[in-house]
């Protein structure tokens, strides 16, 4: 059986994207993976063409300094935006269409007062008339949580199977971090 590797230009640029997001230079990885500086560097820029066990080496040496960053370093420090029980279908699509000034929103938290109840999706209200309450509609479970002191990894498990995770401190709700978030920060 023939095993297919992807071109080595690719991975050098992978190599210096997953460096860069991670906020690592050079010559931290270049240590890291125990080789020179001017290696890495001419690694990153195609002057020398590196084996493909060598690149294995640098993706995993990135990989443990990727769970190592915590989710507090991306996450939107903010109080996720949501929907209160009373408020109407009418007013979730509104906040998810307009946003809070900084971009639209996919997904809302439900809010019963201070407490978070559930989570509601754009595809859940289609259908429904806009004046109906929140409360009348059948919106999902509460987004799963984590500490600000979460790894990178744990979040993104998480984002496979949610559209968000609630980030706490001390057991209160002080962000939210998206799929776009990690896209964002170079996932």
């Amino acid at each position: 059986m023939t095993t297919i590797l992807p071109p080595i230009e690719y991975l050098r640029e992978l190599i210096r994207r997953k460096r860069e997001t991670l906020g690592i230079k050079q010559w931290e990885l270049a240590k890291k993976v125990g080789i020179q500086k001017g290696t890495m560097s001419k690694i990153e820029s195609g002057k020398v063409n590196p084996s493909y066990a060598q690149l294995q080496k640098i993706l995993e040496v990135l990989e443990g300094f990727e769970e190592s960053e915590r989710v507090e370093k991306f996450m939107k420090r903010c109080r996720p935006v949501g929907v209160q029980l009373d408020e109407t279908v009418g007013d979730a699509v509104r906040k998810m269409m307009v946003g809070d000034g900084k971009g639209e929103y996919s997904q809302l938290v439900v809010w019963d007062g201070d407490e978070m109840v559930g989570s509601i999706v754009m595809s859940t209200l289609m259908d429904q008339p806009k004046e109906k309450r929140i409360r009348e509609v059948r919106y999902g479970q509460p987004f799963p949580t984590l500490s600000v002191d979460a790894s990178r990894s744990a979040c993104k498990s998480l984002l496979y199977e949610f559209p968000a995770v609630i980030v706490t401190d001390k057991g209160k709700i002080v962000g939210i971090v998206t799929a776009s978030d990690l896209w964002k920060a170079g996932e």
